[in-house]
């Protein structure tokens, strides 16, 4: 794409004309027609300030812990694992350099990213608030530095086990094993919870076991783990942004993109999962894990388990054979869970040690060094208890991040049998007497399989979170542990797109019918100098031409916008209606100044309607219509004839009011814009 003539010496220039309004335009009774028929359609228009965007700049230095750093970006959010994160500006930089970039942020947005990127696409980002002048990750990388520094542990010695317990997938074992039908109903008052056809001898000799009460210097030793108090200086901030935009909730920023149901995506769509299974692989240093939220109304029902084993002993076995193995396994406690913790919170360090492979018995110690050894696989469980039940007594079950051992646990009507899939549970819903045509059996769409994990694994900022689904919501958010130390990290390599905005005209005023749609064009960024310029709809039958100061030869401004998509003016809407021929945008790469912001060079493009002789500008005065409009985040424009009050239903609010935290843009009825091709 050609590079055109530099705003660098224009940019006053252009940035003055573009409110200079044609008179013929606006004088006399064409004004009072326009502002009628924009009323007749809109109600009122009070609204003085027509942006939906804050503009800003920050300083951004490239010293996050990455090497060999070959850029850094602005976003809009956290780019791991969320398909929503936007680019906003980015420059090639390398480590301890910095740069000021400018940005345009919708306004929906009071925290944004800075991210440095190496050259492998390995991310580290820092969420910063739109009043900050400068992100500096050296102080971030200092605060962990100092974190590594400071970690002792109690004595191998001062950690004994006490006996064990029998998990529930033992306890139902040892239960079906002596039903003639394999079928075993549990009296909880309800008859809710039941396990039918889910004998599996392999888990008889499952067992559970927690270290016994004591004290070692800062750490204490409970059957509820082995901890620390910490008080660290830590940007949760961060860790908020990242987990709240890698386990996004329906109803949230992104209502039509956004997910509560995030099985597949969290729990099976990253590298922890494909490549290892969500199974965490030692680096040989002690492991240490922090909860850092529990959401969940029922925390204080789970308890959080651990194990362990070295891969080289299932090389060579079938899935099923060593699907058997774990399930002999010793699992130890990590912690106890926490209830309704839904802010984001740091305060207590995990141990969780290693206790060797040898037979173990009751009074056995942890093994010199705590370390699980280097290379060594690390699977979680959660054994929920149940509200006026002792774990012991728990009939709730045993749920892990390895899908293979949940396959009973899923069958279990009422809790966990809600998340299955509609298809799937309808097998065991159909010849089932006891079943309740309700939620907790098995009606969710897109639902998880009868071998899904509800422990999903993912890394960000080099380090490892744990997620755990307690329940049937398929969220995966109930818990939140971020692994401090002792496993290695899966870098994901993000790839997020340029934040678009889109430019919509009205080219008969008078007559408007406000589909916006007349001409819509949409503009990102490319980098510090560069703006990306595409013309992507016409809905006008007149003949319609774009005038961009400073840049008098732009292929876009050269033409009749019909005569661009080579079709004739009249006979064809281009991009506007279902069912026609689509057309690829036109677009057009501009060097601007470095500190130009997108909404600034838009507000400088007229539209030139050829027919009337008339020229539209954005509106710039309190009560002026909003016949050209600048809207952010990839807006999806209303088709033909559909006035964008219909599309979008609080557009009219947004127009009626200074109201400055109406993100109408966001409230969208899709059967009424035109497809949107992100």
């Amino acid at each position: 794409m050609k590079k055109l003539l530099s705003l660098l010496a224009v940019t006053s220039l252009t940035l003055t004309s573009c409110i200079d309004h044609e008179t013929n335009l606006y004088k006399g009774d064409d004004s009072k027609a326009i502002k009628q028929n924009a009323e007749n359609v809109l109600g009122q228009i009070v609204r003085q300030d027509w942006s939906s965007i804050n503009q800003g700049s920050v300083k951004i230095i490239a010293n996050a812990p990455l090497n060999n750093i070959v850029k850094v970006q602005i976003l809009t959010e956290s780019p791991f694992g969320n398909p929503n994160a936007r680019v906003l500006n980015e420059a090639e930089i390398v480590n301890g350099r910095y740069v000021t970039l400018k940005y345009d942020a919708p306004n929906v947005y009071d925290r944004l990213i800075a991210a440095c990127v190496n050259d492998k696409g390995v991310y580290y980002v820092q969420s910063f608030g739109l009043q900050d002048a400068e992100v500096d990750f050296g102080e971030v990388a200092e605060s962990r530095r100092a974190r590594a520094a400071e970690y002792t542990y109690p004595a191998a010695s001062s950690i004994v086990l006490g006996e064990p317990v029998k998990s529930f997938n033992a306890l139902r074992a040892e239960a079906t094993l002596n039903s003639e039908t394999h079928q075993i109903m549990v009296n909880d008052g309800t008859n809710d919870f039941y396990y039918m056809n889910l004998y599996d001898a392999s888990w008889a000799n499952d067992r559970l076991w927690s270290p016994q009460a004591k004290t070692d210097g800062d750490w204490k030793i409970t059957e509820n783990g082995i901890y620390k108090e910490i008080k660290e200086t830590v940007d949760m901030t961060t860790v908020k942004a990242i987990c709240d935009a890698y386990l996004q909730k329906l109803g949230g920023l992104h209502p039509t993109n956004g997910r509560s149901n995030n099985w597949e995506l969290i729990a099976e769509g990253n590298d922890h999962f494909i490549i290892n299974n969500n199974y965490l692989i030692s680096d040989g240093t002690p492991l240490i894990v922090t909860p850092v939220q529990m959401g969940t109304s029922e925390g204080n029902n789970n308890n959080i388990y651990y194990y362990y084993f070295d891969p080289a002993k299932t090389a060579g076995m079938t899935s099923e054979q060593e699907a058997n193995y774990i399930k002999a396994l010793p699992k130890f406690k990590a912690m106890k869970g926490l209830a309704n913790k839904s802010n984001f919170f740091r305060d207590k360090a995990y141990l969780l040690p290693y206790y060797g492979n040898g037979t173990l018995e009751n009074g056995a110690t942890a093994s010199a060094g705590l370390a699980i050894p280097k290379g060594y696989k690390i699977g979680f469980l959660n054994r929920k208890g149940y509200a006026g039940k002792t774990e012991q007594d728990c009939t709730s079950g045993c749920t892990y991040g390895d899908g293979r051992l949940n396959v009973e646990v899923n069958h279990l009507h009422g809790h966990y049998l809600s998340a299955i899939d509609t298809k799937l549970a309808a097998t065991i819903r159909k010849n089932d007497p006891n079943a309740k045509d309700d939620l907790r059996y098995g009606k969710t769409t897109n639902g998880m399989q009868f071998d899904s994990p509800r422990i999903a694994v993912f890394s960000a900022n080099d380090r490892t979170y744990l997620c755990f689904e307690d329940g049937s919501d398929c969220n995966f958010c109930d818990m939140i542990l971020e692994v401090s130390q002792g496993a290695k990290t899966i870098d994901e390599s993000p790839a997020p797109e340029a934040s678009l905005y889109t430019m919509c005209f009205e080219d008969r005023l008078a007559s408007a019918d406000y589909d916006m749609n007349d001409i819509v064009l949409q503009a990102s960024r490319i980098n510090e100098t560069t703006i990306r310029l595409s013309l992507v709809a016409s809905g006008a039958d007149d003949l319609l031409q774009l005038e961009i100061p400073g840049y008098d030869e732009a292929m876009l401004a050269s033409k009749e916008v019909h005569e661009l998509f080579n079709v004739t003016p009249g006979s064809t809407f281009i991009n506007t209606k279902t069912g026609q021929d689509s057309f690829e945008p036109i677009s057009e790469d501009f060097e601007v100044a470095a500190d130009l912001s997108i909404e600034d060079f838009l507000k400088t493009i007229k539209l030139k309607n050829l027919t009337t002789g008339k020229t539209i500008t954005v509106p710039t005065t309190a009560g002026e219509p909003p016949y050209a409009i600048i809207v952010p985040l990839n807006f999806a424009y209303p088709l033909e004839t559909v006035c964008i009050k219909d599309a979008y239903s609080k557009f009219t609010e947004w127009v009626q009011t200074n109201d400055q935290t109406i993100y109408w843009y966001l409230d969208i009825n899709t059967e009424k814009v035109y497809p949107n091709n992100e």
